[in-house]
């Protein structure tokens, strides 16, 4: 009663009245509690652990010495489930397994119900208690309520070789097992939280993987499953470094292959790229995040998300340049940077890598596009300022460092080992050090102006320094 007391009055919308107010006949109002519990669940799920002081008896008494299951007081004994389920549980043997569930059997009577919670939330095909816990409830369905018994039907849940691969296939086919799961007793947040939730992700994904893609993105399949973002669950969820970075991974992958089959559109790679990024973090750091370094990423998707970043901002560069033109009214300013952006345009296929860098102003233009970029620092920066480093060359062999600037009437070049530069995906670079030392030809570094007929003289160097070729 007092265990289903407060959720009760909260049902009710009224104060819970102290013990000694409540003036009914107890054993009726037990009954009236065991039939709401077995039509819609309990109304207070073990959703906390134990104090302190129960875990540790229990996990004394299952250790070494500790005298075993026999010894377990009617708490301890209810705590078990804490302590022998999850990713930081305590090893326990088949016959003191068997022995507890024995006496779960004699002595604790709404075990079903309560332990049928427990096994959901901790679903794990490798763990032989999660096993043993399943076939246990399958053998005492008929105690659970309806919902618990509905849905584990739907879902196999109480067969964990069975569950986590049979929900996947469900949500790649619109199903909503949190959903349904959270009518039979447990919140979706708590859920969505859980390592069985992760592993289905994971497995979803896989799912994905090996079916032809459809309409639905793997973002929009991933998200009517959790309900929030993939990043912020694994973020939240109790599972393993190691278990989250495989769930990234293969969602990722998952969410790139599908972009490449709709045709890889606008429409398509943006919502690709926030959803890999939100996973992954960003490529372009000096120190590739983590996930990045993953066996499960393939190089090709590492190569294709570079690619949409690189043309995102080469396009962004230019917009940037625009806006700054079409602030001051220059017409033909703009009409000039028209023909630079169909000209470097024709490297795009072979840009390795692409940063843009901007002043105070094109800054400001640069975030409303939702890229990222360098700051240029230093004496003779104007707001407008902003440049485009682009390192061209084949997937293998030689590439040249470009840097593209806004109101300047050249373009700098130097090898991406000339230690006197600067290299893509640095947060600073001095305007004026970059084009003086271009200037002067520090490392065998080179300036092209961009005087009438500019375009011939720049493809030539570079495809003398690269071996690429400029296409249409």
């Amino acid at each position: 009663v007092a265990a289903a007391g407060p959720s009760l009055a909260r049902l009710l919308n009224t104060p819970l009245p102290r013990m000694s107010q409540i003036r009914v006949a107890l054993p009726r109002l037990r009954n009236a509690v065991e039939a709401i519990e077995r039509r819609f669940g309990p109304a207070d799920a073990p959703q906390s652990a134990p104090q302190a002081d129960v875990l540790a008896q229990a996990r004394d008494a299952l250790g070494p010495g500790g005298g075993g299951v026999a010894v377990l007081g009617r708490r301890a004994l209810k705590a078990v489930p804490f302590i022998i389920l999850g990713r930081q549980r305590v090893d326990i043997d088949a016959a003191s397994l068997e022995a507890w569930l024995a006496r779960v059997n004699r002595e604790w009577r709404r075990a079903p119900q309560r332990l049928w919670y427990h096994h959901v939330l901790h679903i794990d095909p490798a763990d032989p208690v999660s096993v043993r816990l399943g076939s246990w409830l399958v053998a005492r369905a008929s105690e659970l309520n309806d919902g618990a018994r509905g849905v584990s039907a739907r879902y196999d849940l109480l067969n964990p070789a069975c569950a986590l691969a049979g929900m996947a296939t469900a949500v790649c086919d619109g199903a909503d097992p949190i959903g349904d799961i959270a009518a039979a007793g447990i919140s979706a947040d708590t859920m969505r939280r859980s390592r069985p939730a992760v592993a289905i992700v994971t497995a979803t994904a896989e799912v994905l993987l090996q079916r032809p893609p459809r309409a639905s993105s793997p973002m929009e399949v991933l998200g009517r499953f959790l309900g929030v973002g993939l990043g912020e669950v694994l973020k939240q969820a109790d599972c393993s470094p190691e278990e989250g970075d495989t769930a990234a991974a293969t969602a990722a992958e998952a969410a790139v292959r599908w972009c490449v089959a709709m045709g890889e559109g606008q429409d398509h790679v943006q919502p690709t790229l926030d959803f890999v990024l939100g996973l992954l973090g960003d490529p372009r750091r000096r120190v590739r995040p983590r996930r990045w370094t993953s066996p499960l990423i393939t190089e090709t998707t590492r190569e294709l998300v570079e690619r949409w970043l690189s043309i995102q901002t080469i396009e962004a560069f230019f917009r940037v340049v625009d806006a700054t033109m079409r602030r001051t009214g220059d017409d033909r300013g703009r009409q000039m940077w028209a023909e630079r952006r169909r000209f470097w345009m024709g490297y795009v296929q072979s840009v390795r890598k692409a940063w843009l860098i901007c002043a105070a102003a094109a800054a400001e233009e640069a975030r409303q596009l939702r890229v990222q970029y360098g700051s240029f620092v230093g004496a003779g920066v104007l707001p407008d300022h902003s440049g485009l480093m682009l390192e061209i060359g084949a997937r293998t062999g030689r590439s040249v460092v470009v840097l593209e600037m806004s109101h300047v009437g050249r373009a700098a070049f130097w090898s991406p080992g000339n230690g006197s530069f600067p290299q893509p995906y640095e947060r600073e670079y001095v305007r004026s050090s970059i084009i003086a030392d271009a200037r002067s030809g520090i490392g065998g570094s080179f300036a092209l102006t961009h005087h009438v007929s500019w375009q011939g003289k720049f493809r030539d160097r570079i495809l003398e320094e690269t071996g690429v070729e400029w296409t249409r």
